[in-house]
């Protein structure tokens, strides 16, 4: 257990090493979500809720200003944000803060705010046209 717990921090990591690292966030998001009806989501559970995910994400900038969002899913693998198949798209940079979009063929729509500061991580999540439709904003403090 511990090997493999290794073997993907070791992986993540060397994966952000070729290019430069804009911040790097792991452990719970909490916020609010909001379930739209349909789908899997049952008449009873539509509505806010408070709602949380547990992360790992790594913002990377290449050498030709190439900005990625590297993550952990939920099955414990490393997943790059463009090679799933998601537009991801440098908002803004000041000395404050970062700011991401990222789109999954119109059915996913996330904006990541990393507060530079504060070393909190804001994130806004749209999910719709899936089996679970929901909006949602989400906070965590980085380490």
């Amino acid at each position: 257990m511990i090997k493999s717990a290794l073997c993907l921090v070791l992986s993540f990591f060397s994966m952000a090493a070729a290019a430069d690292t804009l911040f790097s966030c792991e452990g719970r998001l909490d916020g609010y979500a909001y379930y739209h009806p349909g789908g899997l989501v049952p008449d009873k559970s539509v509505g806010w809720t408070e709602d949380g995910l547990d992360v790992q994400y790594t913002v990377t900038d290449d050498d030709a200003n190439e900005v990625d969002v590297l993550f952990v899913d939920a099955s414990r693998n490393i997943k790059s944000a463009k090679a799933a198949g998601a537009a991801v798209i440098l908002l803004g940079a000041t000395d404050e803060n970062i700011t991401i979009l990222t789109t999954y063929s119109g059915e996913v729509v996330e904006v990541l705010q990393y507060f530079r500061e504060r070393k909190s991580l804001v994130l806004s999540q749209f999910k719709a046209g899936g089996v679970i439709n929901k909006s949602a904003m989400y906070e965590m403090k980085c380490n």
